[in-house]
């Protein structure tokens, strides 16, 4: 969420499953992006701001350096905006 800034609503939550789809081909992301949508159609909520976040997620995923290749955690002191222009999230 951090690297990405996708928020912890719902969603924030399939856009990031959208990245991650896109980064790591995870077929849990798969999913959850599916049973975030049928959830969604089910209790009649607006569609548009999900379909924002899962195209905004893959696109980030598609064009971004693949962020599990990098330690990440060898690094917390690293200012976050060095990251995200590191890993072309941005």
């Amino acid at each position: 969420h951090v690297l990405t800034g996708f928020s912890t609503d719902g969603p924030g939550e399939l856009g990031l499953q959208a990245f991650n789809l896109a980064q790591n081909r995870s077929p849990l992301a798969v999913m959850l992006i599916f049973g975030g949508m049928l959830s969604t159609l089910q209790n009649d909520k607006p569609l548009e701001p999900l379909l924002h976040a899962l195209s905004r997620g893959f696109e980030l995923g598609l064009t971004a350096n693949c962020v599990i290749s990098y330690r990440l955690e060898d690094h917390w002191e690293r200012p976050l905006s060095e990251w995200r222009q590191e890993l072309k999230l941005n």
